[in-house]
């Protein structure tokens, strides 16, 4: 149902409504256009330079994956369920951290044209990756750089078996988490989109085939856990929110995978 049609975009019954709403609901229910108006909600309580920082990467990303499609809906509906629930679930309010996760597939995929922002970087002496997070430092930070490049994958080589392959993302996975506190939220969050929401995935034929990759990740995420646990990097509300969701997901992903 079109957000327009359904009740004014300003009415507080309905916002309220919105708010409460899983996110799941939301995007079943009103699609991007609803998951925009939930991003709004989230950090309508910032300060007005941080909401303005939040929504250049949401733009941004808006711009990038224009034409990227995620589950029936555009790529740009995963990207702000992943934000969304650093704020909602994990009380981030760092505009830095929530602009990375905006922006944490951009380099990945869209290098070539986050490049062009960065006509100053020598072109001989970096690579395509090194001059998109360039461009991210300029037009953000260095710090919202740097949270991007600790997300991004490395390519994989075509020549890998689908195990080996599997194996070399649950390595990924270990690697990048282990780098920072807010790192490990971030990859947690993109993680909740993709293997806890892996019920909602339209590929039903490759459902079992994702659900074996992500099922080893779950003890991961928990192991790196546990450390952030024991060192007081991560509150206790943070936690207890990150084992229900992996939880929640590895029993999702035993289920399908047998």
């Amino acid at each position: 149902m079109p957000l327009q049609e359904s009740v004014g975009i300003h009415d507080e019954v309905f916002k309220t409504q919105l708010g409460l709403m899983p996110l799941s609901g939301v995007t079943e229910r009103y699609g991007i256009e609803g998951l925009y108006k939930r991003f709004s909600l989230e950090i309508a309580d910032f300060a007005v330079e941080d909401q303005y920082f939040c929504n250049r990467a949401l733009y941004v990303v808006s711009v990038l994956h224009r034409d990227d499609p995620y589950k029936g809906l555009p790529y740009t509906s995963h990207l702000i369920r992943t934000a969304i629930r650093l704020i909602r679930d994990y009380e981030v309010t760092d505009p830095e951290v929530i602009s990375a996760m905006l922006l944490h597939d951009s380099v990945e995929d869209h290098a070539k044209e986050l490049a062009e922002f960065a006509p100053t970087v020598d072109l001989d002496k970096t690579t395509l990756t090194e001059r998109a997070l360039a461009a991210v430092a300029m037009s953000f930070s260095g710090r919202v750089a740097g949270l991007v490049q600790n997300v991004t994958n490395a390519p994989n080589s075509q020549t890998l078996s689908q195990e080996q392959k599997n194996l070399a993302y649950a390595l990924g996975v270990a690697e990048k988490i282990a780098k920072s506190p807010e790192t490990f939220l971030m990859k947690l969050s993109d993680f909740t989109d993709n293997a806890v929401g892996i019920l909602w995935s339209e590929q039903t034929g490759k459902v079992r085939k994702l659900a074996t990759k992500y099922l080893p990740v779950f003890d991961v995420f928990l192991s790196q856990l546990s450390i952030y646990e024991q060192s007081g990097q991560l509150t206790l509300s943070q936690i207890t929110t990150a084992q229900q969701q992996l939880y929640l997901g590895k029993q999702r992903c035993f289920a399908l995978a047998a």
